[in-house]
Formats: C-alpha cells, sequence, structure tokens
C-alpha cells in the first residue's frame, strides 16, 4: 500500500501526517476544567511555560523523517496478518505528535475506535481530554496507540496474542522517543510488565520501561463507571505533570 493511501486512510491523525496531507484541522488547545472533586474544584496544575524552540532545517528534516517511520510502522500494522485477530477487524495504527513528551497506551482497539480509526473516541475520549486539559496539557501534543491494534471482538485475548502486538509499540516507541509513558487501564499496566501488576495497588507509581518513565493510571470508560477512581486519577496526574515539567528542565 502506497504511503499516500496510508495517509489518505488516516488522513484525521493530528499533526503527524502532514507531509502527505494536509488534514486543515485547527490545532487549538480547548480549556475545560476536570473537576474530580470538591478538594480539587476550578484547580488546575500550573506548569511555567518555555519559550517556542525555534526549529531550524536540520531539526525540520528530523521531524519528517521521524513522521514517515510513523508512516512505515502504521503501513506494516494495517498489513499485519500475525494473529487471528486481523481477520475480523480493521487496524487502529495510533495517532499522535512525533517526539511527543507523552506516549499513551491505551485498551485494545474497540469497535468504536476501529470505526473511527483512531483511539479514545467518544465520551472516553472526550473525559481523556479533559484530564489533559486539567494539568495545561494540549491533548493534540501527544501521542496515543492501543495495546492491540485490532479489536478482539469474540476472540480471547491471550499472552501470544498481546506479544505478537508489542513490537508495534516498541517499534513507536523508538520513533517518538517520548519523556513519559501514560498507561491506561489493568491490561496495558500488566502488559508493560509482562506479568499481572494490580492497578489498584499501583496506579502513580513510577517505573522505568527502556529507560523510559512510565505512570500507569485508570482508563477513563473505568473512570465514568466508577467515581470514587477520579480523585485518584488526579493525584497521577498531577504526578504525570511534575515527572514531565522535571524531564524538561533537565533537557
Amino acid at each position: 500500500m502506497e504511503k499516500n493511501n496510508i495517509a489518505d486512510q488516516l488522513y484525521k491523525i493530528i499533526n503527524l501526517y502532514s507531509d502527505f496531507k494536509e488534514d486543515n484541522l485547527i490545532h487549538e488547545h480547548e480549556k475545560i476544567n476536570f473537576n474530580f472533586s470538591k478538594e480539587t474544584e476550578n484547580k488546575k496544575i500550573i506548569i511555567t511555560e518555555q519559550p517556542e524552540k525555534i526549529i531550524d532545517n536540520q531539526d525540520m528534516e528530523k521531524i519528517k523523517a521521524g513522521k514517515r517511520k510513523l508512516i512505515d510502522t502504521a503501513e506494516k500494522i494495517i498489513k499485519c496478518t500475525d494473529c487471528n485477530l486481523y481477520k475480523t477487524s480493521k487496524k487502529v495504527p495510533g495517532i499522535g505528535k512525533i517526539f511527543s513528551g507523552i506516549f499513551v497506551i491505551t485498551n485494545p482497539a474497540t469497535v468504536e475506535e476501529e470505526n473511527f480509526g483512531f483511539p479514545l473516541v467518544s465520551e472516553s475520549g472526550d473525559f481523556f481530554k479533559k484530564w489533559m486539559n486539567a494539568i495545561n496539557i494540549n491533548p493534540n501534543d501527544i501521542f496515543i496507540t492501543n495495546l492491540l491494534k485490532c479489536a478482539p471482538k469474540n476472540i480471547k485475548i491471550t499472552r501470544e496474542i498481546i506479544e505478537t502486538c508489542w513490537k508495534y509499540i516498541d517499534a513507536q516507541l523508538e520513533i517518538v522517543k517520548p519523556k513519559i509513558i501514560l498507561t491506561l487501564g489493568q491490561l496495558a499496566l500488566s502488559s508493560i510488565k509482562k506479568s499481572f501488576y494490580d492497578l489498584k495497588k499501583h496506579h502513580g507509581e513510577l517505573f522505568l520501561y527502556k529507560n523510559i518513565k512510565v505512570i500507569p493510571s485508570f482508563h477513563p470508560s473505568d473512570v465514568l463507571k466508577d467515581k470514587n477512581l477520579k480523585k485518584l486519577v488526579w493525584d497521577d496526574l498531577k504526578k504525570l505533570s511534575i515527572s514531565l515539567r522535571e524531564s524538561n528542565f533537565n533537557e
């Protein structure tokens, strides 16, 4: 499949495929209050904005090369037949910004995400954007990918299937080069740990994967079902913000 066809198929992906197709989207930082509880109501974490970096020709070439690598990876994902999930699913390669500070690993793709072509859609997606806005992070400036690029549907998720698809996450991490990985949900945390790791006990606990900081938290769909998780997520987001700020200052 030609790269232009890949770009056309995935043109809604924000800030990624502009070298091949303009998306005509206005990338604005929508301000939304995310009220976790009375304690945190209308409060946001304030991050001191750094002067915008001037991108020279050499940096621009690196960005273009990185985008093309992501497109190559997306093409491999779309063509993948390494497990049985491909037989009944369309692929969801992932969306986001090259060289993003935050790399999000979320649940396996759903049928709804499959129809849209990208992760975290509808109510869960709107809720996640509120999380990012609550800590003054533009949702367009992160990279998001599913644990599994195909919707499992009636096929049982196995360790073998996860490990088969994980190579694409590693490939995307190598290209995006994030400062922090944010995992959303129990399965994403256990998968990056390579064994069961209780999210309720270990949410927000910082650890390293391939020398990249990882912060695990709950999936927006879990929080929508259980409002008691809001405070826990807020604590995790504060840690995420502090870790990202420390990484930026240490550059």
